[in-house]
């Protein structure tokens, strides 16, 4: 059934590129009307929980898009509450207005999407088809944050100066557009970058070939919790840990990585698991997982990954969490 979704777009498109716009929208909105800032402030007065979420979740918005090159489970967690948070709030502020004001019944349109999106998406979430997986690791594109915003500012300027549409419309209108349109326009934009030679496609690019060939592996050989996957653009070998390498795994394959791969790129492989909790009153999981250490020739970073693994159907396969960022530590 998900993949039936996904293959025809009909899940949210809660991407990193509609999170960022709908913060853009807000901003935009915040800072051309002046009403607009007293009513988003007593908002966030009243529901300062929710308000803490919401921040939190543009924070990690805008840290993500320009700080770092992948996400964690966490911020991820952060940036969709976030998106459902505003769209929902706009949803029915917006239905209020309009309502008591008798103002045009086109109007009702946006409001009624703004909800849809969040109905949805909750909807699918606790039917387990949808997840955090579907907001990608990877840090949205230097092109769509361009081309988006400008976009979104052509949008904002373009209906204000509709008479008589208020500002809850206005901001209701852009988070539409950020949601059900922008991914489908970028698209058809050119790309202001190169993305097969930014560290992140190369980082990705080496995790789908590492993660195909050791779940090859081990569907041929059975689990081995002394596996070791070496992973090149060109080269794939597997060996077993000696016991030494045991007792201090990263010691292990930073000195086996150093004197052997600095000037190429390689994913060490390992088994492990992954323990994660949604937030401090949620469930505690643990999947088995794949461990990978991505180490990229002439970069001065190695990040770490797992990606999770599914037996249910007799073979290993991706697991429900997919792929999860873990951390990045600077080479000696």
């Amino acid at each position: 059934m998900r993949d039936f979704l996904v293959t025809r777009n009909l899940l949210p498109t809660f991407t990193e590129e509609t999170i960022f716009l709908t913060l853009i929208a807000l901003g935009l909105i915040y800072y051309n009307n002046p009403t607009t800032q007293t009513e988003i402030v007593a908002i966030l007065e009243h529901v300062q929980k929710v308000a803490a979420i919401a921040v939190i979740g543009a924070l990690f918005t805008l840290y993500t898009a320009f700080f770092t090159q992948f996400k964690t489970e966490t911020q991820k967690h952060y940036m969709i509450m976030f998106a459902l948070i505003i769209n929902g709030a706009v949803g029915i502020t917006v239905l209020q207005t309009i309502s008591q004001e008798h103002s045009n019944p086109l109007w009702y349109i946006f409001p009624i999407l703004n909800l849809i999106s969040v109905g949805f998406a909750i909807l699918l979430r606790y039917t387990n088809l949808y997840n955090l997986t579907a907001l990608t690791i990877t840090s949205v594109s230097y092109s769509n944050i361009f081309y988006g915003s400008i976009l979104l500012c052509g949008i904002t300027y373009f209906l204000q100066h509709i008479p008589g549409m208020h500002w809850q419309v206005i901001f209701s209108s852009s988070i539409v557009y950020a949601t059900y349109l922008s991914t489908i326009i970028s698209r058809f934009l050119p790309s202001i970058t190169h993305p097969e030679k930014t560290p992140t496609t190369r980082t990705v690019h080496l995790i789908e070939k590492a993660t195909n060939d050791t779940l090859r592996i081990l569907n041929r050989t059975g689990f081995q919790n002394n596996l070791l996957m070496m992973v090149t653009d060109h080269h794939t070998t597997s060996m077993e840990i000696p016991y030494e390498g045991l007792l201090d795994i990263d010691a292990y394959i930073r000195k086996m990585v150093d004197t052997t791969f600095r000037t190429t790129d390689v994913a060490i492989v390992t088994m492990g698991r992954y323990d994660w909790k949604m937030a401090w009153w949620g469930k505690h999981r643990s999947f088995q997982a794949l461990i990978i250490d991505v180490f990229l020739a002439n970069e001065s970073t190695r990040a770490e990954f797992c990606q999770t693994m599914d037996t249910a159907s007799g073979n290993y396969v991706i697991g429900e969490k997919g792929l999860i960022f873990l951390n990045t530590q600077t080479r000696s």
